[in-house]
């Protein structure tokens, strides 16, 4: 049984991969990161820009437009550069976009002060976006298969699904750390949204500059999968198109439709939460008071989930609804890994 559990990160010629498994899976935590970051970026830029609903989707539309156009580009080059050299070229393209948002943010400050138009200054933001998600490709592009052949064969799956579990851990992460930055005011109840929204891309380049440069020196096995169907052999190779199986057709489709659901979802939760809903009870924001009374650490993060209307009624704020789709997120997974 012992031979067994040591097997889950040893390779079939014996080299022990537990370490090279952990850095890989702090990357599934990273991309998982910066999708919650995008998911409550909309509301920001209707209120900062005086944009639509359909027109701030266009955050949503950029981020996947990276996936879209670099997915296959991605999987091409790191056949070429090899597990490292993907990875370390997908960390410094992440890098460059965590960065480019540093401008954007000036820009941005510029249209404040009339002296660019607003859709300057929305596209600006919306090039970062697009550069960290081929950034992203890149490393979801390689880190998925290659936890499937860091150990023995027969727990791939096993080894995938540990993986993954960390993206559970960094998407909900992202909301909240979205709304500290993007719903942030001053002492007088302005929004400084603009003003910090570089913060958290900022600190995303800083932590993968960082990672590129541990990949560089840290032990990454060239391992391959085993050719089960002789495509390296000579004369071998695919005498179909992919797309003519049903069964492949069918989940990229599939995959279509659920990944346009969960954005279209996480994107406008926040509209759904502080549109129209039923005033919420005086004593809740008294008992969320009291509770980060009690425990510090929650002070900054519970100050500004609720805000009083002009009646008196008091609401869900968009920095409490942004908090709440990262509670509800959370629950979720809970539920999911524990059958509840």
């Amino acid at each position: 049984m012992m031979t067994n559990k040591k097997s889950l990160f040893v390779t079939p010629d014996g080299q022990r991969v537990l370490f090279t498994f952990i850095l890989v899976s702090s990357l599934f935590l990273l991309w998982g990161f910066c999708n919650g970051l995008i998911d409550v970026m909309d509301k920001h830029f209707q209120d900062e820009l005086g944009l639509t609903k359909a027109q701030s989707a266009w955050v949503q539309f950029a981020h996947y437009l990276g996936y879209c156009l670099m997915a296959i580009p991605a999987g091409w080059l790191a056949g070429k550069l090899g597990y490292k050299g993907g990875i370390i070229a997908g960390l410094l393209i992440v890098a460059a976009g965590g960065l480019w948002f540093v401008p954007a943010t000036s820009i941005s400050q510029m249209v404040r002060s009339g002296g660019v138009s607003p859709a300057l200054g929305f596209v600006a933001f919306l090039v970062g976006v697009f550069v960290i998600a081929t950034g992203l490709t890149f490393l979801e592009t390689i880190a998925n298969p290659y936890t499937t052949v860091l150990g023995d064969p027969r727990y791939a799956a096993t080894r995938i699904n540990l993986a993954q579990s960390c993206n559970g851990v960094g998407w909900p992460l992202g909301p909240i750390v979205g709304s500290i930055y993007f719903y942030s005011t001053d002492a007088a109840g302005r929004s400084t949204g603009s003003e910090t929204l570089y913060i958290p891309y900022a600190g995303i380049a800083g932590i993968v500059i960082v990672l590129a440069v541990v990949f560089a020196f840290a032990p990454m096995p060239d391992v391959k999968a085993e050719d089960h169907f002789h495509e390296d052999a000579e004369g071998g190779g695919a005498t179909r198109s992919i797309w003519s199986h049903p069964h492949f057709a069918m989940a990229v489709a599939a995959q279509f439709f659920y990944v346009a659901a969960q954005a279209g979802i996480f994107s406008f939760f926040i509209n759904y939460m502080t549109a129209d809903v039923p005033a919420i009870p005086a004593s809740w924001e008294a008992a969320a008071a009291s509770l980060a009374s009690h425990a510090g650490f929650l002070e900054n993060w519970l100050s500004g989930w609720f805000v009083t209307g002009a009646q008196g009624a008091i609401a869900m704020s968009n920095k409490g609804a942004s908090n709440l789709a990262s509670v509800a997120f959370l629950c979720f997974l809970i539920g999911r890994f524990t059958g509840a």
